[in-house]
């Protein structure tokens, strides 16, 4: 850590770095030391936020299908009342045929009787 910058390599550099953030995070890098509530920190403020964040794009993730389903089911069902509402008016005119045919059989057989 003591040479100059020129002529430090960048993996010696980053290695500096990081050893120098462990140091003063208090967590020991050597075997024989003794890793400290520091480290269970530097976890915990690492692993917390990222599974925070992981539960918080899957919920999202699964509102924006429950959306994606209700707007599809929406699709589904405007255009079924929309051929409910076409089929309701063809058989409004089949069954005024039928009962035409049904009021000219009954005097026809009034004709007859």
């Amino acid at each position: 850590m003591g040479q100059p910058l020129s002529s430090v390599s960048p993996e010696t550099a980053l290695h500096d770095a990081l050893h120098a953030l462990v140091l003063t995070a208090g967590v020991s890098t050597h075997a024989s030391g003794r890793t400290g509530s520091a480290a269970v920190g530097l976890v915990a403020a690492i692993f917390v936020p990222v599974c925070a964040a992981a539960a918080l794009l899957i919920w999202d993730h699964h509102r924006l299908e429950c959306h994606r389903a209700d707007a599809t089911a929406m699709a589904c069902y405007q255009e079924l009342a929309a051929d409910v509402a076409t089929s309701a008016a063809a058989l409004r005119a089949q069954l005024a045929i039928l009962v035409d045919r049904c009021h000219a059989l009954e005097r026809l057989m009034r004709g007859v009787g």
